[in-house]
């Protein structure tokens, strides 16, 4: 019998890969993780257990009656794809401070920023800036698109440094 219902909320896709948080372009893990392409990747592995490993999270995990929280629809998707039953799936984004994070005054904060009252500035925050999972060298690409005749500021905010511009 059940003691207490069981809430899991997926920060990453480990709990339905065969060792990845992050599968890249790799979708093994929708049927039976092997052969890993990516066994050099985080922390590298030099013997490929993916497949036992798997096979033993879906054999544990497809019998849990947990409720699945998936923070963004990208990992719901993810989720719908794997060996979880989806019946008690569901999408519920983080929440926020809004005492704290809450809208303050355009001006006031480009001046601080030193960006012109003019600018367009698009926000981007990232824990490895660059990481090539973060996709930065894509957002300047796009960037170095923009007609120089518009003002558009660039505000990066998280850990190390973007990549060489195009």
């Amino acid at each position: 019998s059940d003691i207490c219902p069981v809430v899991w909320t997926f920060h990453d896709m480990w709990p339905m890969t065969g060792r990845c948080a992050y599968s890249y372009d790799c979708d093994k893990y929708t049927d039976t993780c092997h052969d890993c392409p990516y066994l050099d990747t985080a922390k590298s592995v030099e013997f490929d257990s993916t497949m036992l490993l798997h096979k033993l999270k879906k054999n544990i995990f497809k019998r849990a009656e947990a409720n699945i929280i998936a923070p963004s629809q990208w990992m719901e998707e993810n989720v719908h794809e794997s060996f979880f039953n989806t019946d008690n799936l569901y999408h519920i984004p983080n929440g926020i401070d809004t005492d704290f994070f809450s809208p303050a005054d355009d001006q006031k904060t480009k001046k601080s920023y030193d960006i012109r009252n003019d600018s367009i500035v698009i926000l981007v925050i990232a824990n490895g800036l660059s990481n090539p999972r973060k996709g930065m060298k894509h957002l300047l690409s796009a960037l170095s698109n923009i007609p120089q005749k518009e003002n558009v500021s660039l505000l990066a905010v998280g850990s190390g440094s973007l990549p060489e511009s195009m």
